[in-house]
């Protein structure tokens, strides 16, 4: 029963992939996909499958018609039109709330207590979220010149020009 629950789960995600793909014309494969996702969230799509299985199609040359196509469910979330694109739309919304595993959240509270030492109790709150959040995403590339201008435009408590 274990396994059974664990290969649903899986299997079932293997069907977003059909979102996702990066060839110009769905698959054989990609439209049984489609529909069986159409069936499977029927109250959410409120659409049958055939009219899911058509959107898919032209989801495919909307997104063969960019020129840098989003590689993430929600980048493609973020250019999938609701009103032309509803089944898609909607379908791409469950795809990026469905939990695929909780290991993100085990890490960001692994990372904070890595942060959260002895030296670093006197921090702000403020101070401790951005500390963690540059650790947990070190991926995204930081411009030093970007940091230090925003930084010269705060004020600061400290007078250096009393100090003789």
């Amino acid at each position: 029963m274990f396994q059974e629950r664990f290969l649903a789960h899986k299997d079932l995600l293997q069907h977003f992939s059909c979102l996702t793909a990066t060839n110009e014309t769905p698959t054989s494969q990609q439209k049984i996909q489609i529909r069986e996702l159409a069936e499977i969230y029927e109250e959410d799509v409120n659409c049958s499958p055939d009219a899911a299985e058509g959107e898919l199609i032209s989801w495919y040359r909307y997104l063969s018609a960019m020129k840098e196509r989003p590689k993430t469910p929600l980048g493609l979330l973020s250019v999938c039109n609701k009103n032309a694109y509803a089944a898609i739309w909607k379908l791409l919304q469950i795809l990026c709330t469905l939990p695929v595993t909780t290991a993100e959240a085990e890490r960001s509270f692994s990372y904070l207590r890595i942060l959260k030492s002895y030296l670093r109790n006197t921090m702000t709150e403020d101070r401790l979220n951005g500390l963690a959040l540059l650790y947990i995403h070190r991926d995204i590339p930081v411009e030093v010149d970007e940091v230090l201008d925003e930084m010269a435009q705060k004020t600061r408590r400290l007078d250096i020009g009393r100090i003789h």
